[in-house]
């Protein structure tokens, strides 16, 4: 028994699963009615919640939305992990979604055929650091009036729910501000918010509503039989089954 080689899961992983990352695994099956829902919600500059419990592949479905949206050249997603700013200060969980849409912008200057983008936006690329919710907000309204010749300005923000209570509210509040602002824009670009959490923020109680129940749930939902089929039917995992059940499970 001691000398028999661990039966291993193909199908498990210990964290989310990037498309983008090379050494993503060939396993991955993309959500595609969930992925249907949320670019659709995109497009018509809704707001959404990825909704579901811890290892349900929340974040994987943020990576696989990520990654579609990336495909249109005139989008700019930024992708925002929350889960580290717990405990963080205000300044703090402002700078992480500053840093993250500044840097995009000078990644998206840096492309092919976007040569001196970015230097077309002096006033965004001079614009002050924002240290509060306040100036982030307006820095946030600046990139949108700016950016032209875009056509989404998408922010992900993963396991937002980390953040302390207050700097969440704030968030919320600030992304419903800019929501009531810009919803009814008729010229592009504009922006999505996209939440992937364990907590439904449109329900949250504030003792007047949550400033956040403007969002579209999309549960992650049990895997459909036509996914695991899919599953299953990876060459190397079938292999794998097979093996395992040949020459590991029968000596038993």
């Amino acid at each position: 028994m001691e000398n028999r080689e661990q039966l291993t899961n193909p199908f498990y992983f210990r964290g989310p699963l990037n498309p983008d990352d090379p050494s993503c695994p060939s396993t991955l099956v993309w959500r595609e009615d969930l992925l249907k829902e949320l670019l659709e919600d995109v497009y018509k500059t809704r707001y959404s919640l990825i909704l579901g419990p811890r290892q349900t592949g929340r974040t994987t479905l943020a990576y696989q939305l990520s990654s579609r949206l990336r495909e249109n050249v005139r989008n700019i997603v930024c992708f925002i992990e929350c889960g580290t700013l717990g405990g963080s200060t205000e300044a703090n969980v402002v700078d992480s979604i500053y840093s993250k849409v500044f840097q995009r912008f000078i990644e998206k200057s840096s492309e092919p055929g976007n040569e001196g983008f970015f230097d077309r936006l002096d006033s965004i690329k001079n614009h002050p650091k924002p240290q509060t919710f306040y100036e982030l907000s307006t820095f946030l309204d600046k990139v949108l009036i700016n950016a032209v010749g875009l056509n989404r300005i998408v922010l992900i923000l993963d396991e937002i729910e980390a953040i302390s209570q207050e700097n969440l509210i704030n968030v919320l509040s600030m992304f419903r501000a800019i929501f009531n602002s810009y919803h009814d824009r008729r010229v592009d670009p504009r922006y999505c918010v996209i939440m992937a959490t364990t907590r439904n923020l449109t329900a949250l109680d504030l003792g007047y509503g949550s400033p956040y129940n403007i969002a579209e749930i999309r549960n992650v939902r049990n895997f459909s039989p036509e996914q695991v089929r899919e599953m299953l039917n990876k060459e190397h995992v079938s292999i794998e089954i097979s093996n395992a059940f040949t020459t590991r499970l029968c000596p038993f």
